[in-house]
């Protein structure tokens, strides 16, 4: 059995830089950058350099991503469950971020429509298949092994993109539910359950938030995890991917849960600190925060 398939977008992303967000009238732009990201992207990115095994599934258009396969390959990540497009573009982002808070805005391209069953690249044999972003109602679809775990991590796409019935047929099907703090008052509305009934959903539940640290859910109980601080931050986009990654490294050397957790909290600082590409801990220097992690609280 494989460890892990990780769904999601591999966007080129618009990155808009500004001292501070406006909802209405005008901003100053201090820098744009094109950058690649994406859920799946910056998970892949991440993970691949603590050496965390995966198979990434998304769907790109080759005119605007050829630069983008050429990376991942060349950074040692299989693309050959990538589904390529031609005659079309993205799936591009245009992200305004202020260092700390951001605000997307989205061509899916041909993740619109994307349906992983149809290439026959997916084959359900993992311990933990990741559904983060893309058409969850063709996600649900997929058949995994008996033994799989899946988890559920709709990002920011649940405010937009999903239906009631749709996100509660996805989450009675999976084991873990990864979301930020906004992502799960959109749950709970969707689900027109109150905090609560969310917190005894029965299973696993994963809601982040920032300096704020980490709530979850594990075997019937809750906790806390406080941040790890970024010593000098330089922007959180990507944060949670990195988390994600982190995550899944301590559940790969065999790391309990809480541990796990921790982990991805160091990873998600240190990408806070050197941006997604510039990722630099090593799989022997994060484990070597273990002794650092402090206790984790119940809630």
């Amino acid at each position: 059995m494989k460890f892990l398939a990780y769904f999601g977008h591999l966007n080129i992303d618009i990155v808009l830089k500004t001292k501070k967000i406006n909802f209405l009238g005008s901003s100053s732009i201090d820098s744009v950058n094109d950058v690649f990201g994406g859920t799946a992207g910056n998970f892949a990115i991440v993970a691949s350099r603590l050496g965390v095994p995966f198979d990434l599934f998304s769907s790109v258009s080759r005119e605007t991503h050829s630069g983008y396969l050429q990376y991942l390959s060349n950074c040692g990540i299989n693309i050959e469950h990538i589904t390529i497009s031609e005659g079309t573009r993205g799936p591009v982002c245009y992200i305004v971020s202020d260092g700390v808070n951001q605000q997307y805005f989205m061509h899916q391209g041909p993740m619109e429509n994307w349906d992983p069953n149809k290439n026959g690249s997916f084959m359900g044999d993992y311990r933990y298949v990741h559904f983060s972003t893309g058409p969850l109602e063709n996600f649900v679809k997929l058949k995994t092994g008996k033994d799989t775990t899946i988890t559920l991590d709709p990002g920011q796409e649940v405010s937009f993109r999903y239906q009631p019935d749709l996100l509660k047929e996805a989450i009675e099907r999976s084991g873990i539910l990864i979301v930020n703090s906004h992502e799960s008052e959109v749950v709970m509305k969707l689900l027109g359950i109150s905090r609560e009934s969310f917190w005894n959903l029965r299973k696993t539940i994963i809601v982040t938030s920032g300096s704020n640290g980490v709530d979850y859910s594990y075997m019937g109980k809750r906790y806390h995890q406080d941040s790890v601080k970024a010593i000098k931050p330089l922007d959180s986009i990507g944060a949670g991917d990195a988390f994600r990654a982190g995550f899944y490294f301590g559940l790969w050397n065999n790391k309990n849960f809480h541990e796990s957790i921790f982990l991805g909290q160091v990873a998600a600082s240190r990408a806070v600190e050197t941006g997604i590409t510039n990722f630099d801990l090593t799989s022997d220097v994060l484990l070597n925060k273990l002794p650092e992690a402090p206790e984790f609280v119940d809630r």
